[in-house]
């Protein structure tokens, strides 16, 4: 939710296809370490964005999707539904989901400590997929 949160959309294809080259990726790589040692980069706190359900499901599924798994189970994480996740996420206030007419949005209240324990704990580099703006 974090990188959903944080990510503009327009980003999406590039951060979580499959498609994605091993040139690009090692390019990113190397834009997103540099960009991340700058000071202004790691103190500011990442502007968080309301995103919807289907984005979020989206996102989660590339990032869990395992290569080697020929019949993966669809919308789980860990054996568990990922709407399962959402809703103990939601009654732990770590998303709050914005009920609209047209589509209910949520977002991210989970603290960045947070997010960079679990990250490092999951061995999920962020950097890595998290968007640098080059004019901020």
């Amino acid at each position: 939710a974090f990188l959903v949160s944080t990510n503009p959309p327009q980003h999406d294809r590039r951060y979580f296809t499959k498609d994605r080259t091993r040139q690009s990726r090692s390019r990113r790589r190397t834009i997103s370490h540099k960009s991340s040692s700058l000071p202004s980069a790691t103190s500011q706190p990442y502007k968080r964005q309301s995103f919807s359900l289907q984005r979020l499901l989206a996102i989660t599924e590339s990032l869990t999707l395992d290569q080697r798994d020929p019949n993966p189970l669809p919308l789980t994480l860990f054996g568990t539904s990922l709407l399962t996740h959402i809703a103990d996420l939601t009654h732990l206030h770590l998303l709050t989901i914005n009920p609209h007419l047209t589509e209910p949005t949520l977002t991210c209240n989970a603290p960045e400590s947070l997010i960079h324990h679990l990250a490092t704990h999951l061995q999920l580099d962020l950097a890595y997929f998290l968007h640098h703006d080059p004019q901020v």
